[in-house]
């Protein structure tokens, strides 16, 4: 009987402190990877974003290309969208990423609104365009060539 109440009391005196060092280094390690992740969070949206707005771009060129109509890419800072009416296509801009261009016109009737157009021609020019796409010190640039209608990422 004395040998079992060892055992039992054995059971019942709880953790050592090396198990508590250890656990507390796992959780440590663990928050500090939580900590880079969401760090690098911010500049993989923006990332993504220009991929995306980049890619609808070069989608209304390739139609009017194909179709042999002019095509409109409306950006309008204020909704927070980049639009393509005759494809009814809409992409919507994370809260946190803010939207210039330049070289590009104001969409009809939308100059109060800040709309601003690009358009692609079916002989592959456009109006061209500067875009910057930015989440507080990053910024992505895309170019627009007015002759030959080519998107490319200027960002360095």
């Amino acid at each position: 009987m004395p040998a079992r109440r060892r055992i039992a009391h054995a059971r019942l005196r709880g953790v050592t402190l090396i198990e508590v060092l250890v656990a507390l280094a796992i959780l440590a390690a663990l928050a500090g990877t939580a900590a880079i992740a969401l760090r690098g969070a911010p500049a993989l949206v923006l990332d993504r974003t220009a991929r995306g707005v980049a890619a609808d771009l070069r989608l209304a060129r390739q139609h009017a290309l194909t179709s042999g109509r002019t095509v409109a890419v409306v950006l309008d800072a204020d909704a927070r969208q980049v639009r393509i009416p005759q494809l009814d296509l809409t992409r919507a801009l994370p809260r946190r990423i803010g939207l210039r261009a330049t070289g590009a016109r104001f969409a009809d009737g939308e100059a109060q609104d800040r709309a601003l157009q690009i358009l692609f021609f079916p002989d592959a020019s456009t109006s061209g365009a500067e875009i910057t796409l930015a989440t507080g010190p990053r910024q992505r640039a895309l170019s627009v060539h007015w002759l030959s209608g080519e998107v490319r990422d200027e960002t360095p």
